[in-house]
């Protein structure tokens, strides 16, 4: 089982390439926020005790995160591996995740980073505005969002480069398809790696 982790700005496209990524490596793609909903329409206790903390416009604990990652990690079956759609999005989540990770004897195999220029993804969310008249995608929205993810996730992307953790980074700002080829790519070249790092370990301990 292979575990995947995708990362980018807000209007970077993590969501759609996920999506595709998924079908084509025959993976979960985990999003943290359908994740979320599932467990409140399904009235879980974790579900309900999320929904009292939304209700009252509170966060939602890393705990409470950690402990759905968890389910997820243990239950998914039928499938190649995990594909994580923005999550960790901070440094404590990432060390959480790294933790849960030991205790279950797994490791992440690739992180993937999607870089966009924020000049494109303001073009992005205006044109996505326009079209679907979403009030989220306000430029003030975005500028909000656009800093959580400088304050928050690049910090948890330095982590993981310090960790030494195998990582790429992907061009973003191409059309759909391109930038899926790019992304295909890049897995497949990480996962081969990989394969002959694991070759080199094998030949090393058969010496």
């Amino acid at each position: 089982m292979k575990h995947y982790i995708i990362c980018g700005p807000p209007g970077s496209g993590k969501g759609t390439q996920s999506a595709l990524l998924a079908e084509h490596f025959h993976l979960r793609h985990v999003s943290t926020g359908e994740l979320l909903r599932k467990e409140i329409s399904e009235q879980t206790d974790l579900g309900k005790a999320v929904e009292d903390l939304m209700n009252r416009g509170e966060l939602v604990p890393d705990s409470f995160m950690l402990a759905m990652i968890r389910r997820v990690l243990l239950e998914t079956t039928g499938v190649e591996g995990v594909l994580l759609d923005g999550y960790p999005r901070t440094k404590p989540q990432a060390e959480g995740l790294a933790e849960l990770l030991r205790e279950l004897g797994m490791t992440i195999d690739l992180i993937v980073q999607l870089s966009v220029p924020p000049d494109v993804i303001l073009q992005r969310i205006q044109h996505r505005a326009t079209v679907e008249g979403r009030s989220d995608d306000s430029v003030e929205v975005l500028k909000q969002r656009l800093k959580e993810y400088e304050e928050k996730t690049v910090p948890t992307i330095e982590y993981y480069r310090a960790q030494g953790a195998p990582m790429v980074d992907v061009d973003g700002t191409p059309d759909v398809d391109t930038v899926t080829k790019r992304l295909i790519h890049a897995i497949e070249k990480g996962s081969l790696e990989e394969g002959h790092r694991a070759g080199r370990e094998l030949s090393t301990e058969e010496a």
